[in-house]
């Protein structure tokens, strides 16, 4: 319920009965998969999950094993691959040199949903966090990152309504009534927030063309934190003061993956006077494993490997 906060006792148990869900449905080749073309998704969240818990041994190097080889079509895979390995403290240099190869500007990192394709707004935040994470030779403070958060995603940003205002999935100019969604929303703020913190640049100036103009060429930090502040104020809009849950069509519907998203955006951020609402979110979390086999989504190695990632750190040396 809103308001309540789940004690250390709670969390402990729930991660400890997700994680056994996890070490029983690991793949032969070390992988986890549900539904198919999840599976390098699945296996980067998983090793994610595993790292949080500071987990180390054959399910892990398994896992890492089979990530490391597999193929990534999708800018969205590519992106995990990167963040996945990287929290295994494997050399991700090959794999970032192919995720920039797949950007569609030359000059600067926007990405669409595969190699060339028009600007996605949670793709290219993933790709971005993918540098961040695996900034080989300063890859994540150059130029095209700046350009990027300053010219494409900062203007991407809906409208404001009363001083709230999500994000697109597409940024495409040809598209002005793009409603926002969650999902790009959570992955915008969380890299608007931590490139903020990251670098010292106050403004950029942005050229004629870029996606969806201000009205003015140069957008500088206070403009950045404009927008966060707005898309949190929207998010937090997303939350059914019932149970917790977040979701699109709240407070109809709410759903793990959506709660689970904006739960790690929360704690990310850290937004002034929201501790009641990540506590609830993180209640919905815990209430919708499944109590008997410990996982998420009946069975989904995605949303259980997703929830275990932005659990609280373990209290004790599992």
């Amino acid at each position: 319920e809103l308001g309540v906060c789940a004690t250390p006792t709670d969390i402990d148990t729930a991660r400890n009965k997700g994680l056994k869900w996890l070490f029983e449905h690991q793949a032969g080749d070390g992988s986890w998969r549900s539904k198919p073309g999840t599976e390098i998704a699945a296996t980067a969240s998983a090793i994610q999950a595993l790292n949080t818990a500071q987990l180390r041994g054959q399910p892990l190097a398994r896992a890492v094993s089979w990530l490391a080889n597999a193929e990534a079509g999708s800018v969205d895979s590519r992106a995990r691959q990167i963040i996945g390995l990287s929290a295994a403290g494997v050399n991700v240099i090959p794999h970032i040199a192919k995720l920039n190869a797949q950007r569609n500007r030359t000059d600067r990192s926007v990405w669409g949903t595969y190699d060339h394709f028009s600007t996605s707004i949670p793709d290219t935040a993933l790709a971005i966090a993918a540098l961040r994470v695996g900034n080989h030779a300063g890859s994540y403070l150059q130029n095209g990152v700046r350009y990027a958060v300053y010219c494409e995603l900062i203007p991407g940003q809906r409208p404001a309504v009363s001083e709230k205002a999500p994000w697109p999935y597409s940024v495409a100019n040809a598209s002005p009534v793009m409603v926002g969604s969650l999902t790009p929303t959570v992955y915008a703020l969380i890299e608007l927030h931590l490139f903020k913190n990251s670098t010292g640049w106050s403004s950029v100036t942005c050229s004629v063309g870029d996606q969806i103009p201000f009205g003015t060429a140069t957008i500088g930090s206070a403009q950045v934190q404009t927008a966060i502040d707005r898309g949190v104020g929207w998010l937090l809009d997303r939350q059914n003061a019932t149970n917790g849950g977040f979701g699109d069509e709240a407070p109809t519907t709410v759903t793990v993956l959506e709660t689970a998203l904006a739960y790690l955006a929360l704690n990310t951020l850290q937004p002034a006077n929201t501790t009641t609402q990540r506590d609830s979110a993180l209640n919905f979390l815990l209430q919708q494993q499944n109590a008997i086999d410990g996982s998420w989504g009946n069975g989904d190695a995605l949303l259980t490997a997703l929830v275990l990632g932005v659990l609280p750190p373990p209290t004790t040396t599992l």
